[in-house]
């Protein structure tokens, strides 16, 4: 067996079983909502890892993996069934989730709302959504609807 195909049949795998789909998806989106929810800083104190610091907009780029992430895992999630390929469901998942969880920081007292946060969240969202999309294409994958037989 070739590594493509290795690796269509491991991801396959993963898109059959609803449970560690759907399991990966609220562990991602709950990471997100606690790292939006608590002050700057209070995760370093929880997990022991330092605070990042780097150049003005460093945050930014962690708000675009994060969401670039649950972005890949909410188009996994959501390929099942007979539905098409859900990159645009995805994607709006996941800005919208972006967009409150940054309106959320103008309610916290101790964070600030960026719109730089929510440009970086949307452009996440699309970049994992694109991602998928173009292993899928690269790896000629194709939905569990379209694997079953058609019926002339």
């Amino acid at each position: 067996m070739n590594g493509e195909q290795s690796i269509a049949k491991r991801v396959g795998r993963f898109v059959v079983n609803p449970v560690a789909r759907w399991t990966a998806v609220a562990g991602g989106a709950g990471l997100l909502f606690l790292g939006a929810s608590v002050p700057n800083g209070a995760l370093a104190v929880l997990t022991g890892l330092p605070v990042p610091t780097g150049p003005v907009g460093t945050d930014a780029w962690l708000h675009f993996f994060g969401y670039g992430a649950l972005a890949v895992l909410l188009c996994v999630a959501l390929q099942s069934g007979n539905r098409p390929r859900p990159f645009v469901s995805a994607f709006c998942g996941v800005a919208g989730y972006g967009v409150s969880t940054e309106l959320l920081h103008a309610a916290v007292p101790y964070r600030t709302f960026s719109t730089i946060d929510i440009a970086a969240n949307v452009a996440g969202a699309f970049a994992g959504c694109g991602a998928v999309w173009i292993a899928w294409v690269l790896l000629g994958l194709r939905s569990p609807a379209s694997r079953a037989p058609r019926i002339p």
